[in-house]
């Protein structure tokens, strides 16, 4: 996770600069004396409406701003099938995947542990601001064909678990 990163010969200057600037936000929130919470999530797919007549994502002119076929079909399936909140973790425990992978997957609607819908996060966000108490956790992609509404996140906040590796 981006709270462990470390440079290295192949790489890892992004995530230390992430941690770096979550270092330093998480130490002024402390000085001034405001509670803080953290929400982390993967490399953002998605976005727009999904089905026609969801009120949720943005409009479908953001479909229409992708010209790569590729992107614009695997943008507008995520937004259909990849809309759960089903993985949330305590913390930060998801790495982020190696530029060669997410080359890989880019062409996926799968659900993927350190990619997140840009929905579900925008939602996670909002949850966590109105949670009644601060709170750190990452959120991932899972399928799902409606994103969570503002009374299952309360539940997913209240029941963050902590991420085992299978």
């Amino acid at each position: 996770g981006i709270s462990r990163a470390q440079k290295s010969l192949f790489g890892g200057g992004k995530e230390v600069a992430m941690r770096e600037c979550e270092d330093t936000v998480r130490k002024e929130a402390a000085n001034r004396g405001i509670e803080l919470s953290i929400v982390r999530c993967g490399k953002l797919k998605g976005g727009g409406p999904g089905r026609e007549g969801s009120d949720f994502g943005l409009s479908k002119v953001y479909y229409d701003g992708l010209f790569e076929m590729e992107e614009a079909m695997v943008t507008q399936a995520y937004d259909k099938f990849t809309l759960g909140g089903k993985s949330c973790f305590l913390g930060d425990p998801i790495d982020p995947g190696n530029t060669f992978m997410q080359l890989a997957n880019k062409g996926t609607f799968e659900p993927k542990l350190d990619e997140s819908s840009r929905i579900v996060t925008a939602g996670s966000v909002v949850a966590a601001a109105l949670y009644d108490k601060p709170v750190e956790f990452t959120v991932s992609s899972s399928k799902g064909m409606e994103p969570p509404d503002m009374g299952e996140w309360k539940d997913i906040l209240s029941n963050l678990a902590t991420y085992k590796k299978s």
